[in-house]
C-alpha cells in the first residue's frame, strides 16, 4: 500500500539502501487515486531477488514535471538467503525465435548469457531449409562450444509442403544432437524424434509435439510410453527437464479454459503426476513473464514445476493500466538447479535487465552435482542405456 497525496502514479523497484537494484527492471507501475492512495499485490509464486533489502517507489507528481522517492525496509525474515552458485547447473531457456531471414534477434538472444541453451520450439518462422541453415550459422557464431538442445514448434514444420514432404527440422535436430555429443553430452534419440540427454547430472527429455501440417499431438511414434519409461529409469537424484513446445492445459496460467493444444494432453499430465523432481518447460504462448499471474507453477510436495518461458519475439502484454514499455521485449530465462531447489530469472534480450516479475525461487529437490555424484549418474546411465537401446538410437 502506498499513500502519496498530490501524486499521479508510482513506479516500484526492488532496492537496497542505495536505490533500485542494478540490472533489474521495474517491479510494478500503477496509478495513485485522487485521495493519494494506491494498492498493488504481487502474485504468481514470485520471489524477492537476492540483494533486495528495501522496496523503493518513484512517485510522479500531478504536473508530470517532478518526482519524489521513498524507501521502506523489507522485514529481515522475508529477505532471501543467498544460494551458492558453485554447485548449480545452469541453462538459458528460450522459445519462439521465429527466424526468417534477419539473424540479428537470434544472435542477440543466444548472447544473452554464456550458458547451455534449451530451445522450446518455433526456432524458425516457416520451417524452410534455408532458415534452419541460417539458425545453424547463428549457433556457430554466437554460441560456439556451448550445448544447444532444441525441440520443434509448429512454425518449424512446413505449412503447405506442396509436394516437398521433407521435414527440414529433423536434419537440424540431428545436427544439434551430434554437436551436443561432441561436447560431452550423452544423447539417445527415439524413432519418433524425441530424445534423451544427460548433461552434468541433469536429464533432459525432448518431446516432439508437432506433426506434419503443424498439427499438435504426441501419440504418433509411442512418445508417451517412451517418456514414462525414461522417467522411471532416471539416474537417482537427477533433475529431469522436459522440453515441449506447447504447454499443458492444466498448467498454462495464460489459457486456463478451452480445449487443450494437443490430443494426449491428459495422458501426458498423468505420466508427469507419477513423477517427482522435474520441470516441464514450454513456449508457444508468446506471453510476457511480466503478466500479473506469472508464468511458473511449483508443487513443493512433488517437487514438480511448470514454466511458460514466453518468447524471444516481442511478448503479449496486457492486464494492468500502467506497464513499462520494456516489459514487452523478447525474453529468455536463466534456469539454475541446485541441491536446494530451482531458481528462475527472466531477462530481456534487448537491455539485458532482469525482470522482477520473472524471478522465482522454488525449494526442494535433489540433484547429483558433486563430481562423485556425476560419475555415479554417468555409470547409471550406461547401465540403463546401452549404446543401442531398444526402441532408440544412440546419436
Amino acid at each position: 500500500m502506498l499513500r502519496a497525496k498530490g501524486f499521479l502514479a508510482a513506479e516500484l523497484f526492488w532496492a537496497n539502501q542505495d536505490g533500485p537494484l542494478a540490472g533489474w527492471a521495474a517491479l510494478a507501475a500503477f496509478p495513485i487515486d485522487p485521495a493519494g492512495n494506491a494498492c498493488w499485490q504481487l502474485t504468481g509464486q514470485r520471489a524477492i531477488p537476492p540483494g533486495a533489502t528495501h522496496l523503493y517507489a518513484r512517485c510522479v507528481a500531478q504536473d508530470l514535471l517532478s518526482a519524489e522517492e521513498v524507501w521502506t525496509e523489507i522485514p529481515a525474515g522475508f529477505r532471501p538467503e543467498p544460494r551458492s552458485a558453485e554447485t548449480a547447473v545452469r541453462f538459458l531457456l528460450m522459445s519462439d525465435l521465429h527466424l526468417s531471414s534477419n539473424p540479428g534477434r537470434v544472435l542477440r538472444a543466444l548472447r544473452t548469457a554464456e550458458l547451455p541453451v534449451l530451445l522450446c520450439g518455433d526456432l524458425t518462422n516457416d520451417g524452410r531449409e534455408e532458415q534452419f541453415r541460417l539458425f545453424q550459422r547463428c549457433i556457430e557464431t554466437a554460441a560456439p562450444g556451448r550445448l544447444v538442445l532444441p525441440v520443434a514448434g509448429n512454425h518449424d514444420r512446413l505449412l503447405c509442403p506442396e509436394g516437398d514432404v521433407q521435414d527440414h527440422y529433423q536434419g537440424f535436430q540431428r545436427w544439434a544432437l551430434e554437436r551436443a555429443q561432441a561436447l560431452g553430452c550423452r544423447v539417445w534419440q527415439h524413432p519418433s524424434g524425441a530424445y534423451r540427454a544427460l548433461w552434468q547430472g541433469v536429464e533432459i527429455l525432448g518431446l516432439q509435439c508437432v506433426a506434419p501440417g503443424r498439427r499438435f499431438g504426441l501419440r504418433e511414434g509411442g512418445q508417451p510410453g517412451w517418456l514414462e519409461r525414461c522417467l522411471a529409469e532416471s539416474p537417482a537424484g537427477a533433475w529431469r527437464l522436459i522440453l515441449c513446445h506447447a504447454p499443458l492445459l492444466a498448467h498454462n496460467p495464460h489459457r486456463k479454459d478451452g480445449p487443450p493444444y494437443f490430443a494426449g494432453d491428459g495422458e501426458l499430465q498423468g505420466i508427469l503426476d507419477r513423477s517427482q523432481r522435474l520441470l516441464f518447460l514450454s513456449g508457444h504462448t508468446h506471453c510476457s513473464p511480466n503478466l500479473p499471474g506469472g508464468g511458473a507453477e511449483w508443487d513443493p510436495e512433488s517437487r514438480r514445476g511448470y514454466l511458460d518461458d514466453g518468447s524471444v519475439v516481442p511478448t503479449e502484454l496486457a492486464g494492468e493500466p500502467l506497464m513499462p514499455s520494456d516489459w514487452k521485449d523478447g525474453a529468455g530465462m536463466e534456469l539454475s538447479l541446485t541441491e536446494d531447489g530451482v531458481e528462475i530469472r527472466a531477462r530481456s534480450i534487448h537491455s539485458g535487465a532482469y525482470y522482477p516479475r520473472g524471478y522465482y525461487r522454488f525449494e526442494g529437490g535433489s540433484v547429483g552435482l558433486t563430481e562423485g555424484q556425476r560419475r555415479k549418474n554417468a555409470e547409471s546411465a550406461k547401465r540403463v542405456h546401452p549404446p543401442q537401446p531398444a526402441g532408440g538410437e544412440r546419436v
